[in-house]
C-alpha cells in the first residue's frame, strides 16, 4: 500500500512540480513571518514538572511575595562625586518614575514615597532615635539646629544643594531616620545623609525599582530592558560629555534579560554552526551545482520553519530545552535529503526519464525514509509521558518536527527535483 501511495506521488510530483514547490516556498515565508517573532523563555520554572507539590508551592511563594522580580539600577562615576550621582539619580528616576513599564522606583529614602514616610517617620527610629527626636523638638534642641544650619548655609564650602536639603529638612530629621536605617544594615556601606543610596565612596549609587510586570514574562523584560536602557544612556548624556558615568543593571529582571540574550545567542549560533557544517559536508561529498546546493537550503529552512510555527501555535514560545530542536534537526534531516537526492541522481542519469527516476526513488528510497521517520518521530513522542514540561514539549516539537522533515523531502524536496529536470536536465 505504502509502495502504491509513493508512487502515486510520484507521478503527482512530475506533473506539477512548479505548483507544489510555490505552495510549499509560500507556507514556509508565512512560516518564517510569524517565527521571526517567536519568544523565548529563560524562566527554568517553565521547564519544571507543573503539577508536582512542592514546585507549585515555590511558584506561588515566588509569585505572592515577588522573589527574584526585582530591578537594582546601580550609577558608578570614576571619581568621586555626590552632586554627579544624585544629579544622574534625580534624572533617570524621574524618567523611570513616568515610565507605564515601572511601578515604583525607590532612589531617596525621603523623596521616594516622601509623604508616607513624613507621615510615619517615628516608626523608622530605633530607641535612640526616638530619644534624639524628643531632644531636638525641644527649644534648646530647636535652636542648637538653628546655628547649625546657618554655620553651615554660611560656609565658603556650601553649595546650592545644601541649602536646598537644609529647605526642606531645616530640623534634619532625615539625620536620625537615616541613622536608624543603616543601623539595621549588615555593613555600614552606604551613606544616607543626603538621602540618596550612595555609597560611602561617594562613587556609586543605588535606585530601586519595582516594574509593572513579571520577570517571567519575557516579552515585557526585552520591553523594559530597552526602556531603562534608552533612559539610562538619556541620564547619562544629559550630565554633560566629561562626566565618566556607567550605569548597570541588577537583580531578577536584568538576569532574565542577560539569560535570554544567551540563549538566543547561543541558539542562533548552534544553528548557524550546525547549517554550515551540515552544508560543507554535502558539497564536498557530492560537489553538487549551486542549484543543487540551493533546493538543499530551501527545504531545510521550510521543514525548520514549520516545526518552529508548529511550537509557537502549540505553545506561544520556545523554553531552554526546545530553543535546540532547529541545531538538532539539522542533523536528522540531512540523512532524508541525501538518500533522496542520491537515488534520484542515480535514477535520472541512468534513464534520463524524470518521472520513472522520481518512482524508483520514492518506491524504494521512500519507503526506507518514511519508516525511519516515523520510527524516530515515535521514539520523540514517548518523552511527552514525562512530568517535566521542557521534556514534554521537546519530544512534541521533535517528534513533529522530523515529521515535517519528512513532508519537506517528500513534498519540496522532491518537487523541486522534478522541476529542476525539467528546467535544467544537466544540472
Amino acid at each position: 500500500m505504502l509502495d502504491a501511495l509513493l508512487r502515486r506521488w510520484a507521478r503527482t510530483v512530475d506533473a506539477q512540480p512548479r505548483r507544489i514547490a510555490v505552495a510549499c516556498l509560500l507556507t514556509t515565508a508565512l512560516a518564517i513571518a510569524v517565527v521571526v517573532r517567536i519568544p523565548l523563555s529563560a524562566d527554568l520554572l517553565d521547564v519544571m514538572p507543573e503539577n508536582t507539590p512542592s514546585i507549585v508551592a515555590f511558584t506561588d511563594f515566588l509569585r505572592d511575595f515577588g522573589i527574584l522580580n526585582g530591578l537594582v539600577i546601580v550609577v558608578e562615576t570614576a571619581e568621586p562625586s555626590a552632586e554627579t550621582l544624585i544629579a544622574a539619580v534625580d534624572t533617570l528616576g524621574e524618567r523611570l518614575a513616568a515610565s507605564p513599564y515601572v511601578a515604583t522606583v525607590d532612589y531617596n529614602v525621603l523623596r521616594s514615597g516622601a509623604r508616607f514616610v513624613a507621615e510615619r517617620f517615628p516608626l523608622y527610629l530605633d530607641d535612640d532615635g526616638i530619644a534624639q527626636l524628643a531632644a531636638r523638638l525641644s527649644p534648646d534642641g530647636v535652636r542648637a539646629q538653628m546655628r547649625r544650619n546657618r554655620e553651615a548655609l554660611l560656609s565658603p564650602f556650601a553649595s546650592p544643594f545644601e541649602a536646598a536639603v537644609i529647605g526642606r529638612d531645616p530640623l534634619n530629621i532625615r539625620e536620625l531616620v537615616q541613622t536608624s536605617l543603616v543601623k539595621r544594615l549588615p555593613a555600614r556601606s552606604l551613606d544616607l545623609s543626603t538621602g540618596y543610596y550612595l555609597d560611602r565612596s561617594h562613587r556609586l549609587a543605588l535606585l530601586m525599582v519595582r516594574p509593572a510586570g513579571s520577570a517571567r514574562d519575557m516579552g515585557f523584560v526585552r520591553r523594559l530592558h530597552g526602556e531603562v536602557s534608552r533612559m539610562a544612556s538619556e541620564a547619562v548624556g544629559s550630565t554633560g560629555p566629561s562626566r565618566d558615568l556607567r550605569i548597570g543593571l541588577a537583580g531578577g529582571y536584568a538576569r532574565a534579560a542577560e539569560a535570554l540574550a544567551v540563549i538566543w545567542r547561543d541558539m542562533v549560533v548552534s544553528f548557524c554552526v550546525s547549517f554550515v557544517l551540515v552544508l560543507s559536508i554535502l558539497y564536498m561529498a557530492f560537489r553538487p551545482s549551486l542549484v543543487v546546493m540551493a533546493i538543499f537550503v530551501l527545504t531545510l529552512v521550510a521543514s525548520l520553519a514549520w516545526t518552529l510555527l508548529l511550537a509557537y501555535l502549540l505553545y506561544g514560545t520556545l523554553n531552554i530545552v526546545t530553543s535546540i530542536v532547529a541545531a538538532m534537526l539539522v542533523g536528522l534531516f540531512v540523512d532524508y535529503i541525501i538518500h533522496t537526492f542520491r537515488r534520484f541522481q542515480e535514477a535520472y542519469r541512468a534513464d534520463g526519464d524524470a518521472r520513472r527516476a522520481m518512482e524508483r526513488t520514492l518506491a524504494g528510497t521512500g519507503k526506507a525514509i518514511v519508516t525511519g521517520a516515523l520510527t524516530t518521530a515515535l521514539g520523540f513522542f514517548s518523552v511527552v509521558v514525562t512530568s517535566f514540561r521542557g521534556l514534554h514539549e521537546l519530544g512534541v516539537v521533535a517528534g513533529f518536527g522530523v515529521l515535517f522533515c519528512l513532508a519537506a523531502t517528500l513534498v519540496l524536496l522532491t518537487s523541486l527535483l522534478a522541476w529542476l529536470a525539467r528546467v535544467r536536465p544537466a544540472a
